[in-house]
């Protein structure tokens, strides 16, 4: 299996990674000159850059920084409740332990300068979720803690209140839109820090609903329907999905101004999943999960920033599609699908990574397989 997904890697990626030279000139002379993907499959992080492929580590949810000149990822025990943080170089390699004792529902982010990386600890003892037990929602504070990467000193940014409780317990199908997502129960992590005031923050082990904090007043708000918010480039807005008053009811697209805290949420209900900002910050695009994962239909709109503006740029028959990715120098956003499964499956769907390139000429975009698996991201 693992001869199959590296030779999908580094044949269909060849025509995106450029190959280049790795001389001692310097990490980000190399990462300016060549693009590269990270990944999850079999359980491990990978880097795949000019045709050469590194294994990052063992874990998953892996980010680059926002220059592009580090990695980080997780290693999640969801039963025991902690998780341990790495940090790799711009190439996937020379990994190590950034943080441990974190906690794993709330996947980890950089700041908005990227000088610091933020995770969760709990306050206080939260006990051990048992395999396969029914689950026992309770309220947690939740420390907000920044490293700071340079010399790793540690500033506390503030306490939320997380309901923990979530069960282990979840259908193959779950498992692997989770995988593909990069989170235990399929719906987005958030960990945001708007420097230099707000921060955001997922406020269930479900996904659904974002706490922000204002680290001036230490004013904290709820928006109870939210989840998956992604942090424009100018660090001026976030962009989340928003779920419908009703189980059946389509996901639409939210935009929270950073500066204000004002909230507005636009028109089109697109069935909103996995988020990503255009390089320039005029348009979104967003990933759907169709109502039936074994028929149904999964899209990547083009949003405009007002709403007004829709633009369908893929449809595929699929379980879902996550995880977007843009890659800024060319106008290509990486995407992972779930093959079609019933519900009722007993082995978690195939995922793949994949390609759109938006400046393809012709009138009907197609996707470029780069490799199986999940969660990638291509390198700022």
């Amino acid at each position: 299996m693992r001869n199959l997904w590296r030779g999908i890697a580094l044949t269909a990626i060849a025509a995106i990674l450029p190959a280049t030279s790795m001389g001692p000139a310097g990490a980000r002379a190399a990462a300016a000159s060549t693009n590269a993907l990270t990944f999850v499959t079999s359980g491990s992080v990978y880097v795949l850059e000019a045709g050469k492929l590194t294994t990052v580590g063992v874990g998953q949810t892996p980010e680059w920084s926002p220059d592009g000149s580090s990695l980080l990822y997780e290693l999640n025990d969801y039963v025991g409740n902690t998780a341990t943080i790495y940090l790799a170089n711009t190439h996937g390699s020379g990994s190590k332990v950034l943080v441990q004792h974190t906690y794993p529902w709330v996947n980890p982010g950089w700041s908005k300068d990227g000088k610091y990386v933020v995770y969760t600890v709990p306050t206080t003892t939260v006990p051990a979720t048992l395999p396969n037990a029914a689950p026992v929602l309770h309220p947690i504070p939740l420390k907000l803690m920044a490293i700071k990467i340079a010399d790793h000193s540690t500033t506390t940014l503030g306490t939320i209140t997380f309901t923990a409780g979530c069960s282990t317990k979840i259908s193959a199908l779950a498992n692997g839109l989770g995988l593909a997502e990069g989170t235990y129960q399929g719906t987005p992590s958030t960990l945001i820090w708007a420097q230099p005031n707000l921060v955001a923050v997922q406020s269930s082990c479900s996904g659904v609903g974002l706490t922000l904090l204002q680290l001036k007043t230490k004013k904290v708000t709820t928006l109870p329907t939210w989840f998956g918010g992604v942090l424009s480039s100018d660090g001026s807005t976030i962009a989340a999905s928003v779920a419908g008053p009703t189980p059946t009811s389509l996901a639409q697209v939210g935009l929270l101004t950073v500066a204000t805290g004002k909230t507005q949420v636009l028109a089109p209900k697109l069935g909103a999943g996995s988020l990503a900002w255009s390089s320039d910050g005029k348009n979104l695009y967003v990933a759907t999960v169709p109502v039936n994962p074994q028929t149904g239909t999964a899209n990547i709109y083009q949003l405009s920033k007002d709403g007004k503006t829709k633009k369908t740029l893929l449809s595929v028959k699929a379980s879902g599609i996550f995880h977007l990715s843009t890659l800024h120098a060319g106008g290509n956003v990486a995407f992972t699908t779930a093959a079609s499964s019933s519900a009722a499956a007993q082995a978690p769907p195939q995922t793949l990574v994949e390609n759109l390139n938006l400046t393809a000429v012709g009138t009907k975009l197609a996707a470029q397989p780069l490799v199986l698996g999940g969660q990638g991201a291509w390198r700022p």
